[in-house]
C-alpha cells in the first residue's frame, strides 16, 4: 500500500470551504524529532509514534501528519496508523502558524481510505527553523473522543518539498 497515495487522495477529497479552493501551490515541510504524546480517539499510541512530522499549507488549509510504525510518511515503511490534524488558518502566508483544527483524518495500513472526523481544537507551533521546537495539537470530536499530539523537533531546519 502506498500511504502517500492515500494521503493525497484524502486531501483532494476533503474541502473545508469553497473560498479556499483557489489555485495555490502547496508548501510542504518535514521535520524529524520525537513524539512525546499521540492519542487517537482516546487511545494512547505515544510509544508507537513515528519520528517524522509533515506540515502542508495550501490555500489557507493546514495539515499536520504523524504516524505510528516509523517513517511511513516518506514511503520508507508503511505506517500502522496515520492521523492528520486539519484546519484553516486565518493568517496569510507562511507555515508554523497556530490554527484551529476542524477535522481529524485517520488512516490505517489495512485500508485505502481515510476516516474523517469533525472536531474542535487547535494546533500550536514553535518555529523549528529556530532550533528544537514544540508542535502540539489537541482536538475533541462530537462523541467526546480526544485526539492529541505533542512533538519535539530535533533542532535541525525543516526540509521543504
Amino acid at each position: 500500500m502506498n500511504i502517500l497515495r492515500i494521503i493525497l487522495a484524502g486531501l483532494a477529497s476533503l474541502s473545508i470551504d469553497a473560498a479556499v479552493a483557489q489555485e495555490t501551490t502547496a508548501q510542504a515541510l518535514a521535520v524529524d524529532g520525537s513524539c512525546d504524546r499521540l492519542v487517537i480517539a482516546g487511545e494512547d499510541l505515544s510509544a508507537e509514534c513515528g519520528t517524522a512530522l509533515v506540515q502542508i499549507l495550501e490555500g489557507g488549509v493546514v495539515d499536520v501528519f504523524v504516524s505510528t510504525g516509523g517513517q511511513g510518511l516518506f514511503g520508507l515503511d508503511d505506517p500502522e496508523r496515520m492521523v492528520i490534524f486539519r484546519g484553516q488558518s486565518t493568517e496569510a502566508g507562511g507555515a508554523w502558524i497556530d490554527h484551529p483544527v476542524q477535522f481529524v483524518l485517520l488512516g490505517t495500513r489495512a485500508s485505502d481510505t481515510l476516516d474523517t472526523r469533525d472536531v474542535s481544537g487547535t494546533c500550536s507551533y514553535e518555529n523549528p527553523a529556530d532550533g528544537a521546537a514544540l508542535i502540539a495539537c489537541d482536538a475533541t470530536d462530537k462523541a467526546g473522543e480526544k485526539y492529541s499530539l505533542s512533538y519535539r523537533t530535533d533542532g535541525l531546519p525543516p526540509l521543504a518539498f
